[in-house]
């Protein structure tokens, strides 16, 4: 009988699986410009990440992700509605 091949374990990945869609953008931002972001993100209650705080001051909204048939995000301000 000839032993099975070693296999090297992979540390699972961290995050959901990545999707592949959309493009990503990178920004450099001047130190002025980075005080104003984390001022917007200390004052959010939800403390976003730089990234998502970036999104909002912009005004996009992330789109609906459908999981089991149900709307899984509703943007705060259209729950009210």
């Amino acid at each position: 009988m000839v032993p099975k091949k070693a296999r090297k374990r992979l540390a699972p990945r961290r995050g959901p699986a990545p999707t592949g869609k959309g493009t990503q953008v990178q920004v450099r931002l001047q130190p002025h410009e980075l005080e104003k972001v984390d001022a917007y993100v200390a004052a959010e209650p939800d403390e976003p990440s730089r990234a998502e705080a970036l999104r909002r001051m912009a005004g996009f909204e992330p789109a609906p992700v459908k999981r089991g048939g149900r709307r899984a995000y509703v943007p705060k301000d259209r729950k009210a509605q």
